[in-house]
């Protein structure tokens, strides 16, 4: 998977949902190379506070 492909999925998780709650936190999907990323981003207040990507098969230090 490629930065600019998380990034956007990262992007899109938050400004899908960035309108129904202060603070929340929503998780999506891509496919990278290695099978689905998970990518959960949290935010309060309308500010990214913390994002995680999920157990993935994608090569180590790349899709971490």
């Amino acid at each position: 998977m490629n930065v600019k492909r998380l990034g956007f999925l990262c992007a899109a998780a938050v400004l899908t949902f960035a309108g129904r709650a202060l603070a929340d936190e929503y998780t999506a999907s891509a496919p990278g190379h290695g099978g689905d990323v998970q990518v959960t981003v949290a935010y309060e207040d309308g500010v990214i506070t913390d994002i995680r990507v999920g157990e993935n098969a994608e090569t180590p230090g790349i899709g971490s």
